[in-house]
């Protein structure tokens, strides 16, 4: 059977403010970096976020009428072209023109750093679901487990509009296709260019349904969350705590 494991946290809210946050840490490589945010940073502002770091631009996408049929180079992009925002630093000339106001979980960056350096932030981890854009390039990121990532193929492999697909990975400031699916594994917190063959709601080999929040107290100490299996092979799901008020749920 082929194994999966996505990793997954959920956090009762009834926890202390400061016992809800979790860090997660991604190397940038100096010039471009496509990342993907899985939890809602404390200070969701890039303005402060980003404060003293050697990030000095920020691109991400938010899919339009209009499909992307032609992936664009880091330093091609045209912030007048729908769907696109930016930041740069407030010190900036051209800072007026900036359109991100948040760094958001669930959501895919393109980061510019000055330098090699490993960007440690914490936040509230957030599992959110996409709708992806039919026929068309998708910029996205995905929940998996960093110490048993699964190929593309695997991952992909029950989804109509994926089975096939075509997937660009940033890489020395460049978007190069990644031509072995069986082999190339997804990457925890990066980010890609994934073509879609028309719509689709596939999210990933299990979808994972939660309530708006999960809230235990002294009257209620269960929420339902609800598990779907979308493969056609049996999946082994493992849940566990961690440091005392952490659940990881692994799929396999």
């Amino acid at each position: 059977m082929k194994k999966i494991i996505i990793t997954l946290l959920f956090i009762a809210s009834y926890l202390p403010a400061q016992a809800t946050q979790i860090p997660q840490t991604i190397p940038l490589t100096k010039g471009w970096n496509a990342i993907f945010i899985t939890i809602s940073p404390t200070q969701p502002d890039p303005n402060l976020l980003f404060q003293n770091l050697p990030i000095d631009q920020v691109f991400t996408y938010h899919p339009q009428k209009s499909s992307v049929q032609f992936i664009q180079e880091p330093d091609e992009i045209d912030i007048k072209q729908a769907g696109w925002s930016r930041w740069v630093p407030s010190d900036q000339p051209d800072a007026f023109l900036n359109s991100i106001f948040q760094i958001l979980a669930g959501q895919a960056y393109l980061i510019h750093s000055t330098q090699d350096y490993t960007w440690t932030f914490t936040g509230k981890p957030i599992y959110k679901k996409h709708i992806w854009q039919p026929n068309s390039f998708n910029l996205k990121g995905f929940y998996v487990n960093p110490d048993h990532p699964p190929t593309f193929a695997d991952y992909f492999e029950d989804s109509t509009a994926h089975s096939q697909t075509v997937v660009y990975s940033l890489m020395n400031n460049h978007w190069q296709q990644l031509t072995d699916l069986e082999t190339n594994l997804i990457d925890s917190g990066k980010a890609y260019w994934i073509y879609s063959k028309g719509g689709s709601t596939f999210n990933a080999p299990l979808n994972i349904d939660l309530p708006t929040a999960l809230k235990f107290n002294i009257e209620n100490r269960t929420e339902k969350i609800s598990f779907d299996n979308l493969t056609q092979n049996s999946l082994e799901i493992t849940i566990e705590h961690i440091n005392n008020h952490l659940i990881n749920v692994h799929f396999i």
